[in-house]
């Protein structure tokens, strides 16, 4: 990648923001998911506020818990795996 995917910090927050406040347990469908989890991604990798990382770590739990997401890879488990690192990440700061 050779540039930002999110090129200021307010389209971070609404990628983020559209997962995050819905409700634990509410279905996140596509593109909502992996817009989501790009922007969880870009958080991990930058120097965030902590306000951005709160809100990237609830929207990883929303994609976790139920996201069209999951149904749609044909090796669920990749997914998984790199949720789970992206939450160790996201922990660290």
């Amino acid at each position: 990648m050779s540039g930002p995917a999110f090129p200021d910090e307010e389209l971070l927050r609404e990628a983020l923001e559209e997962v995050a406040e819905a409700d634990l347990g509410d279905y996140v469908e596509e593109p909502w998911g992996s817009t989501a989890l790009a922007a969880a991604e870009q958080v991990a990798s930058e120097d965030a506020s902590p306000e951005l990382v709160e809100l990237a770590r609830a929207a990883v739990e929303r994609i976790a818990a139920s996201s069209q997401l999951l149904e749609l890879l044909d090796e669920p488990a990749q997914l998984e795996a790199r949720i789970d690192a992206l939450r160790n990440r996201l922990a660290r700061l």
